[in-house]
């Protein structure tokens, strides 16, 4: 063959391979750039609720209160889905159309998380007026009860509306209505529900006949805990304690061991780290402080008769966190100067912001607070709330800007009375943690059975708790140490779990036996950050704009 005819052919060969290959890289480009599009949006707008939750808590007096909180992480995760469909292009109608792409979410906070997803809920059977029918209201014309209390409501009437409570007289079955007790209180009846035969209504909210819908709602505040079998650290073998962890050094304990109840919480410190603490000056008038009959070294503790002083030598038995605050605020209104020395303490700071894992430990040899009684005086005093009721002097505005302003100037005062306190209650609960769970080890950490299937279904990607490490061991503070370690693996498992357990009732609901959504695993450097700060992580499915 002529090279004219072998270039003919090679052109033919060649031309279709490199026109295919061609559309493929396109197609491949245009879709790495739709994800990297779709993932700025989102990001975009996790970081939009984050914001949102950073005003909501710093402009809310109650923020910590559970309640609160969790209408403002609702709001939060509104805000994600509004401003997700902003970026989208949708209409405010049509934002309700995230929902679908929008399986699973977490919010993580500083002592526990909320798991945002969706759940299938019963429809109530509504009035006229929008509101929900109760057996005892005019509009549930007959009902019949079986003998095992299950309420069928046979005919409803939703145009009328009942605005006293009435007694329903049209009652069949084999149960009278006087013989009957329907759940929860005496006064309360229960709510109807639809069902998917049109001429049966219940009560039962459980009925698989029982109409549905899907509906995104947060689940209940889930704390960083862990569970840990006592029995080989002296107690007997149903012995327990949990611990709820922080993603900073509070914990809180509460449990049993041989039938004593532990029920305490508090900030860790070091081991080598000491407190001691003096005071001079002021007036010796105890300002009427109560006597408490809590325990102190075998004694009858006596606020009258105790000092601050008191608390050098006394490192695991002394008092309780009120009456050391109580003994604080009495050397305060005495007038009294306060220093506290604290030795070998230390001080963590991050390095990075990319890497929060890298922290800087500094060791204080010694560390000196110190209270002066001038440092409480203001050039203004205390302003008093009843002269500005009813509108006076300006009212409430003006209170609180004169309040404020008195809060400004005993600022520094209230910050190292504020750290007096801190240390003192610190290094009594570390002393108490040491006494009684000083060697708890990782392996003592204990699962219930439905954990364990999990786990053994899962093993990728929880952690190992199989050595023998001390949890409290001496270097508390440090990044690397047994402590932060442990903590860190519960935390990201706990989080694990409920988000599979989350996942699966997801698919059920969704696809029913065939499963089609893929919870993707966190990366290492993601949990990083996910545990060391107030966090919104986002699953998302199918996502494309309408």
């Amino acid at each position: 063959m002529k090279l004219q005819g072998m270039t003919i052919v090679y052109v033919l060969i060649v031309l279709p391979i490199f026109f295919v290959v061609s559309i493929v890289i396109s197609t491949q480009i245009q879709i790495i750039n739709a994800r990297m599009n779709y993932d700025k949006k989102v990001l975009g707008a996790a970081q939009d609720a984050i914001k949102s939750f950073e005003l909501n808590t710093a402009n809310e007096e109650f923020s910590k209160v559970s309640d609160v909180l969790r209408s403002i992480v609702e709001a939060s995760v509104n805000v994600f889905k509004d401003s997700l469909g902003t970026k989208l292009g949708m209409s405010n109608v049509s934002k309700q159309y995230i929902d679908t792409f929008f399986p699973l979410g977490v919010f993580t906070l500083y002592d526990g998380y909320y798991i945002s997803s969706p759940t299938k809920e019963p429809l109530t059977l509504n009035n006229s007026k929008g509101n929900a029918i109760h057996i005892d209201d005019d509009e549930a014309t007959n009902y019949s009860v079986d003998n095992d209390l299950n309420v069928n409501v046979d005919s409803v009437d939703i145009t009328k509306r009942s605005d006293t409570n009435t007694n329903i007289t049209q009652s069949t079955g084999p149960i009278q209505k006087q013989n009957l007790k329907f759940s929860g209180t005496n006064t309360y009846k229960p709510i109807i529900f639809e069902t998917n035969n049109g001429n049966r209504y219940t009560t039962n909210a459980y009925d698989q006949d029982v109409k549905k819908r899907t509906r995104h709602v947060l689940k209940n505040y889930i704390p960083y805990s862990a569970k840990y079998s006592l029995a080989s650290n002296g107690g007997n073998s149903d012995d327990y304690i949990f611990v709820n962890y922080t993603i900073d050094n509070y914990i809180s304990i509460y449990g049993k061991k041989k039938n004593f109840t532990y029920n305490k919480a508090g900030y860790l410190l070091d081991k080598d780290t000491t407190v001691s603490i003096s005071t001079t000056g002021g007036s010796s008038a105890t300002n009427s402080v109560k006597k408490d009959p809590n325990i102190l070294e075998n004694k009858r503790m006596d606020l009258e008769k105790t000092s601050l002083e008191d608390f050098n030598g006394s490192e695991k038995n002394f008092g309780t966190d009120k009456q050391i605050e109580e003994l604080v605020d009495r050397a305060r209104q005495q007038g009294k100067t306060i220093t506290l020395t604290v030795k070998n303490d230390k001080i963590a700071r991050y390095n990075s912001d990319e890497d929060v894992q890298k922290k800087e430990i500094e060791k204080a040899s010694e560390i000196t607070i110190k209270y002066e009684p001038d440092d409480d005086k203001t050039t203004i005093a205390k302003p008093n709330k009843s002269l500005y009721a009813n509108g006076a002097n300006g009212g409430d505005e003006a209170y609180l800007n004169e309040l404020n302003k008195y809060n400004a100037e005993r600022a520094y005062a209230d910050q190292q009375i504020n750290a007096i306190k801190y240390y003192l209650k610190a290094y009594r609960f570390s002393n108490w943690v040491r006494e009684n769970f000083g060697n708890l080890k990782e392996s003592d950490k204990v699962n219930d059975d439905e954990a364990k299937k999990i786990r053994e279904k899962y093993p990728v990607v929880f952690e190992d708790f199989k050595n023998d490490n001390k949890i409290f061991s001496d270097n508390i503070l440090e990044a690397d140490s047994t402590f932060n370690d442990h903590k860190r693996k519960v935390i990201k498992d706990n989080i694990q779990y409920n988000l599979i357990v989350a996942a699966i009732n997801y698919n059920m609901q969704k696809f029913g036996d065939t499963p089609e959504f893929k919870l993707p695993q966190i990366l290492d450097t993601d949990w990083d950050k996910i545990i060391n700060s107030v966090s919104f992580v986002v699953f998302a499915e199918g996502l494309r704009s309408k």
